[in-house]
């Protein structure tokens, strides 16, 4: 999915537009998750922010609620859960498959 006005530069020649919706069509709408990182129940729907624009990107974002301040005040005005997979100590949590046992805080994760 990609913004119009983002179709030629995000993906080049060759493509082809299937269907056209605007953002606001699609909120509340729901999405498989393109990763099975983390298991996050209810948390995968389409929600809007102002934050999201054309400048560069896809016009398309994921929220990372534990991590910035924008993404923490969409998921808190939609009902999302947070959950932040590094521990205060700055390892990972267990259940974080792609890191654990691995700290955030090193460029080799020891």
């Amino acid at each position: 999915m990609v913004a119009d006005d983002l179709f030629a530069r995000v993906l080049g020649d060759g493509w082809h537009v299937a269907a056209r919706f605007s953002g606001q069509a699609l909120v509340g709408a729901s999405y498989q998750r393109p990763f099975g990182l983390i298991e996050i129940p209810d948390a995968h729907i389409v929600v809007p922010g102002s934050f999201v624009t054309t400048e560069d990107g896809t016009g398309l974002v994921h929220l990372a609620p534990a991590f910035g301040a924008d993404d923490m005040n969409a998921s808190r005005a939609h009902g999302l859960p947070v959950v932040n997979p590094i521990r205060p100590d700055g390892g990972s949590r267990t259940t974080c498959r792609w890191s654990a046992g691995c700290s955030s805080r090193t460029p080799t994760g020891g």
